[in-house]
């Protein structure tokens, strides 16, 4: 009798248990969007580089491989592998479009960490639920963890899958028993970013020392093991999948791990002292000096048990990971804070531990409120305020609608463009691009000077219709728009700005558009001809024939591949792909045409370029 009325007692505890997470949960909802009302939405909801990532995701889905472009290439345009994989599901099943699914992501994200950070404290549920409330609100206030949670990347997933790892470990440690299944949600955030496992790596190092030093077993060893090894199929899964180890990011980006170490082992003064400061930045703007003015204090009534002593070791080891990620990846786009937003919520989960594990709780109450004022001082002498994130699809959508105008005024189907913002353009599928922030083109992120880029986007790429601004047209006025070769290609569309003046200038440059002269609704060129011939009857012989009449004329056959690369889902819908790519014997328009296909083709296209600079 009695042992029926413990196990009852344990299954009302275990459901008390699962309703105070629930409150958890709806405690961080409520007050997380009770404060982005009283911040700008267009300051940071959906970035276009989570667009980016979303647009891959659709594109796995509507046309059967990852990448930006639906005619191609293959590409690794994110570094968000769980966020692309959870969009593509999504998208899958319910066609959602990138605003909602933000909206969602964010909702459903921030319940879970709620749900999750309360389970730390479920011993005392008032103490726990008065603990979790004046943690979310804290968050708020702490605006670049709290705005990218919000912004549509992959911040909001990776603020779970953090925090999931941790309590995996602390619920093993503290019911001394390892769920070898929860290895798999730690290899999940592993992949949150692709340099997740940098952070993580860590914390199962810390995590199988600590288990050892306890239980005098290597369970903790073993499971740490099941994690890399998942974590190396993946990797060798991208290494098929993609051609490439590294991501086409990093290649944008210029960020090799290795070319960084060698810099720090030769003792690389300037680049020590930049990484250096970025540490500082990001210890500052990720509350790095919160832990310091409360955590300190508090711990002098600390009680000390074994869980609770490797979850303060485990977030310590997240602090140092991501205030030293600098010296291995370097400064993060857009935002330096955008890559370590973690640090800001664990940072907090070790406030609320000191606080709920100490020997009096009255005490610490005291302590804490007098170490408020002080909290509240250095806070507003940092100036923390609301900010613009950067790289709002607002204004993008615009440029894209221009550009679709453009393309239809010159009875264009699915024209190639290019343009520096990725996200937005490609989400909706209706051009292929040539990407001038290179995120989403692998030989564009991989050409390694002006001559090359020159000869690829002049060329080889030769896109229809081009919009550029800002810094980009600073960035490409050498290689591409300051160029007699580009004034003989393009025309520029309703404006007349001279380009070497804007060039040789500081100031912001305008928005300009362009378009290439020979593809132009009223061009008497071959490719026009051949263009309209296509869109209105998609043929295999009209490729034939095209090909046979060029090679007869001996004139540059180039434009042929381009025109028939505008329709490739359509060939490979209606069966006709395999016929028309043999028909091509030119292996650099063959590899135009296979990239959907092969991730390997576009090096093809790179040693055609540079074979050829090299000649000249």
């Amino acid at each position: 009798m009695m042992l029926h009325k413990n196990t009852g007692h344990k299954k009302f505890l275990f459901a008390d248990a699962n309703i105070l997470s629930l409150v958890g949960g709806v405690i961080f909802v409520g007050i997380f969007f009770g404060g982005y009302f009283r911040i700008e939405s267009d300051w940071y909801q959906y970035r276009d580089d989570g667009v980016i990532t979303m647009s891959a995701a659709k594109n796995w889905v509507e046309y059967g491989f990852i990448g930006v472009s639906p005619s191609g290439e293959k590409v690794e345009a994110s570094s968000s592998p769980v966020q692309l994989f959870v969009y593509a599901l999504t998208y899958f099943a319910t066609s959602i479009d990138y605003v909602w699914f933000s909206f969602w992501q964010t909702v459903l994200s921030t319940f879970v960490i709620g749900f999750l950070f309360i389970k730390f404290f479920s011993g005392k549920p008032m103490v726990a639920v008065g603990i979790a409330t004046a943690s979310a609100i804290g968050m708020t206030f702490f605006y670049p963890f709290f705005e990218w949670h919000a912004s549509g990347m992959e911040n909001a997933i990776t603020h779970v899958l953090f925090l999931s790892t941790l309590y995996v470990m602390y619920a093993a440690v503290k019911r001394n028993s390892i769920n070898y299944w929860a290895a798999f949600i730690v290899f999940i955030a592993t992949i949150a970013r692709l340099d997740s496992v940098y952070h993580i790596s860590v914390l199962l190092i810390i995590y199988s020392i600590y288990w050892f030093a306890c239980n005098k077993n290597l369970k903790a060893f073993g499971f740490s093991l099941i994690v890399f090894a998942l974590w190396a199929i993946f990797q060798l899964w991208r290494y098929y999948y993609f051609g490439d180890i590294l991501p086409n990011t990093a290649y944008a980006q210029s960020i090799n791990v290795l070319d960084r170490v060698s810099m720090l082992l030769s003792g690389d003064r300037e680049y020590f002292a930049q990484s250096l400061d970025l540490s500082k930045e990001i210890f500052m703007n990720q509350s790095g000096w919160l832990l310091v003015l409360t955590v300190l204090p508090l711990l002098y009534f600390f009680r000390p048990n074994k869980e609770n002593i490797l979850l303060l070791l485990l977030i310590v080891a997240i602090v140092l990971t991501s205030c030293f990620s600098p010296f291995l990846f370097g400064a993060a786009r857009i935002d330096h804070a955008r890559t370590t937003t973690q640090m800001t919520l664990l940072v907090f989960l070790l406030i609320a531990v000191v606080f709920y594990f100490s020997r009096s709780i009255k005490g610490s109450s005291i302590l804490f409120v007098l170490m408020l004022p002080f909290v509240v001082a250095f806070y507003r002498d940092q100036n923390i305020k609301p900010y613009y994130l950067g790289w709002s699809t607002d204004g993008f959508n615009s440029i894209r609608q221009e550009l679709a105008r453009i393309a239809m005024e010159n009875d264009i189907d699915r024209p190639t463009i290019s343009n520096p913002d990725l996200g937005v353009m490609s989400w909706y599928k209706e051009f292929n691009i040539i990407d001038l922030g290179m995120l989403g083109s692998p030989i564009m992120a991989k050409l390694r000077n002006d001559s090359m880029v020159t000869a690829y986007y002049l060329g080889y790429g030769l896109p229809d219709i081009i919009e550029a601004h800002g810094w980009w047209i600073h960035e490409y006025c050498d290689p591409i728009f300051a160029t007699p070769t580009f004034d003989r290609l393009y025309s520029q569309i309703e404006t007349d700005y001279d380009l070497k003046q804007i060039c040789n200038s500081a100031d912001t440059p305008p928005m300009i558009y362009w378009i290439r002269n020979d593809i132009k609704r009223d061009s008497n060129s071959a490719e026009r001809k051949f263009l309209d011939d296509l869109q209105n009857r998609l043929s295999s012989e009209r490729v034939d024939e095209e090909i046979k009449k060029c090679r007869y004329l001996k004139d540059d056959c180039s434009y042929i591949a381009r025109t028939v690369y505008k329709f490739i889902p359509e060939f490979i819908e209606t069966g006709q792909f395999n016929t028309v790519y043999n028909l091509f014997t030119n292996e650099t328009d063959k590899a135009l045409l296979i990239g959907w296909q092969n991730a390997q083709a576009h090096n093809f296209i790179l040693y055609d370029i540079q074979r050829k600079l090299n000649s000249q």
